[in-house]
């Protein structure tokens, strides 16, 4: 990757249909309780509220991880894959995030080691930018605990005459129409943002 360039490429002469199930990189993520705990932090979990405490001490007897810290030790893997993709010169600078699916199937641990393969599930060719799916499964030990996939745009870097859908990625499920259960109103923290990035 050239971060000097002003966009991002797909190169006319990359098959991109090869590049489908290419695996990008296997990362172990090493942690101890303090980074689930900066995670809640920067989530909004909050000492004022008691229920919150589980996912911010570690001396309580539930301390446990929140569900969607698996998205952060499949972060480091994608992030670490990217810019080594061949035939693809993609500027992390001008990349949205545009959507995450997260699949749970144990407990994350409170602490220790997760290893995160992240392979290309496709690419698509949305006309203004380009679009890559990115599957990334972790492991404790043997064990799969999640699965992400993360969907990721690239401004500037469409034309390349792709497909512009695919049936690898996951679909979300459309919300009932009828009125909400429930409506919740809160408010960030200006120092949110801080303590998310601690975590990583």
């Amino acid at each position: 990757m050239n971060s000097t360039n002003s966009r991002s490429v797909v190169s006319s002469a990359v098959d991109t249909t090869s590049l489908v199930g290419r695996e990008l990189t296997t990362k172990v993520y090493k942690y101890t309780h303090l980074e689930p705990i900066l995670y809640a932090l920067g989530v909004g979990m909050s000492t004022k509220d008691p229920d919150h405490l589980k996912f911010l001490f570690e001396g309580s007897e539930e301390f446990c991880c929140l569900p969607t810290f698996g998205v952060i030790p499949a972060q480091t893997s994608m992030f670490d894959g990217v810019p080594s993709i061949p035939g693809l010169d993609m500027d992390l600078a001008k990349m949205p995030h545009g959507e995450q699916y997260l699949e749970l199937y144990k407990p994350l641990p409170t602490s220790g080691e997760l290893t995160s393969v992240s392979t290309i599930a496709d690419l698509l060719d949305k006309g203004s930018g380009a679009v890559l799916l990115i599957d990334v499964n972790t492991y404790c030990g043997k064990d799969l605990v999640c699965y992400n996939q993360f969907s990721l745009f690239f401004v500037g870097a469409g034309g390349f005459g792709g497909k512009r859908t695919s049936e690898k990625a996951k679909v979300t499920v459309n919300p009932p129409k009828r009125p909400p259960d429930a409506v919740l109103s809160d408010v960030t923290t200006s120092d949110q943002v801080e303590w998310y990035i601690l975590k990583m």
